[in-house]
């Protein structure tokens, strides 16, 4: 059986041995006004010579092809698409990563805006391939704020629940409530949607 790469080497040697020729040719020409004509005959030959080796070879690589195999072992197949899905699953998690990460640097700017607060940490829940709800929504805003200027206060007292009596944190948790109530109205989220607690 003939395989292409066998037929395309003929073809080679064939156009090699012609051109050699005509170049043996040219070395025994007389020089002058003849010269130029037989070269121009001798090209000719060359170019026809060249024709009718590529049309008597043409037939034979379109077997050859023919009878190529279409792909290569089923195992290889598989191989290739499973090398496919985990690119794909892979570039679909980095996606969401810096979906999440764009999203976090929204909101610390959105919250930060209205003022009277700092954004300490910002965890964003988004909708996974195959969960409910469509892929990459947002599920739940998490933002963990402390009240601007405010030093951070001793571990004891950073778990007790910051309340409207303590001095100066009726503002605070204004601020708390208009962040929920901005990034709420924002994203279109419910409002249990959103948590903003204050952390020291």
């Amino acid at each position: 059986m003939v395989t292409v790469l066998d037929t395309l080497a003929e073809l080679v040697r064939n156009v090699a041995l012609l051109i050699l020729l005509a170049v043996f040719v040219e070395l025994l020409l007389p020089t002058g006004d003849l010269s130029r004509f037989v070269r121009l005959v001798m090209g000719l030959f060359v170019l026809a010579a060249m024709l009718t080796s590529f049309w008597q070879i043409l037939p034979r690589l379109g077997s050859a092809a023919a009878n190529a195999p279409l792909a290569g072992p089923a195992a290889e197949r598989s191989g290739i698409m499973r090398q496919a899905q985990s690119l794909e699953q892979y570039q679909k998690s980095a996606a969401l990563d810096l979906y999440r990460q764009q999203l976090a640097r929204q909101v610390t700017a959105l919250v930060q805006g209205l003022g009277g607060l700092e954004v300490r940490r910002v965890e964003v829940a988004l909708a996974e391939e195959g969960e409910g709800g469509a892929y990459g929504a947002i599920r739940r805003l998490t933002v963990e704020v402390r009240p601007q200027g405010d030093e951070p206060r001793p571990a004891a007292y950073a778990a007790t629940p910051l309340t409207a009596g303590e001095a100066g944190q009726a503002e605070a948790l204004a601020a708390v409530e208009e962040a929920k109530k901005k990034l709420s109205f924002f994203y279109g989220l419910a409002p249990e949607q959103v948590e903003v607690r204050v952390v020291e």
